[in-house]
């Protein structure tokens, strides 16, 4: 309604630093008529009613409702607090109050006593997802969360209104799991270098693919010291438990081989006659890339 509209002005211009909508309510003489009505309709009451006052007991209220406790306003302001924090428009000027009321709030104080399961559904502040996010690492790193509820877990976190600055972080994470898991599930061994061939190009593959995918994004994220611990548990795994063993297997069934040869599999010699001698016979121009350092699942990524 109105009184929402006038309000949501007040805090855009707060996140600005300006404050002309409370020059013209003043100059209208309808200041005190302002407060009695914000008081109405969100339960907001203070000897000395301002904009900035109003803002702070905002946040610390829909914070503390949003975790299902006490709060100075009613549910009518978290009603109105979660329609204009998703609002395209009042989204920024959120963000803005967000990380100014953090630290009088002591938000990174309070949440570090928390169990991040309860803070899930919370997005009121970015110290939040700093809180999950380092809860998260932290039982992926000493193994008390499972890869199973982490990726859960980084679901649950898409919708978050601080999501988006942690974007590379959370893809991290769930390659991480998604390669962590793939691990456990996966047995690496061959009775044949067919079998061998066959199971990389249909599944071991993917834990290739998952790993350069966490280093990718551990890389792209800029904040690699929150995922310290992670990185080195999955740099150990992926070189001792899956690099030495696949390498291991594979080498046991190349050392009992005459010829280079796996049934079943195309020779790298018979390639143009399998794969570019139709093309060239029906006068089709064609392109071959040819590159020794491209992994199978990068180039399978490509298709």
């Amino acid at each position: 309604g109105g009184l929402d509209t006038i309000i949501e002005m007040q805090l855009a211009d707060l996140a600005k630093g300006h404050d002309e909508a409370l020059r013209l309510i003043d100059r209208c003489g309808l200041t005190e008529f302002f407060w009695k009505q914000v008081g109405k309709a969100y339960g907001y009451q203070a000897d000395s009613p301002d904009i900035e006052d109003f803002a702070i007991t905002l946040f610390k209220a829909c914070y503390a409702m949003s975790l299902t406790e006490e709060a100075a306003l009613n549910a009518e302001a978290l009603v109105f607090f979660r329609r204009w924090k998703n609002d395209k428009t009042g989204s920024a000027h959120f963000e803005t109050l967000a990380k100014r009321f953090e630290g009088p709030l002591a938000i990174k104080a309070d949440v570090a006593k928390r169990d991040f399961r309860d803070l899930m559904a919370v997005d009121v502040f970015e110290e939040i997802e700093r809180h999950i996010i380092r809860s998260i690492v932290q039982g992926m790193a000493n193994q008390t969360a499972t890869p199973g509820e982490v990726l859960r877990l980084v679901q649950d976190r898409a919708g978050s209104q601080w999501h988006g600055q942690f974007k590379d972080i959370y893809e991290a994470i769930r390659f991480a799991a998604e390669f962590l898991k793939g691990l456990a599930e996966v047995t690496l061994g061959m009775t044949s270098l067919a079998e061998g061939f066959h199971r990389y190009a249909t599944t071991w593959f993917r834990l290739d693919q998952h790993y350069r995918r966490f280093i990718y994004h551990y890389q792209k994220c800029a904040q690699t010291s929150l995922l310290g611990h992670l990185f080195d548990r999955i740099e150990n795994l992926y070189v001792n438990n899956y690099l030495v063993k696949l390498n291991d297997a594979w080498q046991e069934q190349v050392n009992k081989m005459s010829t280079w040869d796996i049934p079943g599999v195309d020779r790298q010699s018979d390639f143009y006659r399998r794969q570019a001698a139709f093309f060239r016979g029906q006068n089709q121009k064609f392109c071959v890339i040819i590159s020794d350092a491209m992994r199978y699942e990068v180039a399978e990524e490509c298709l």
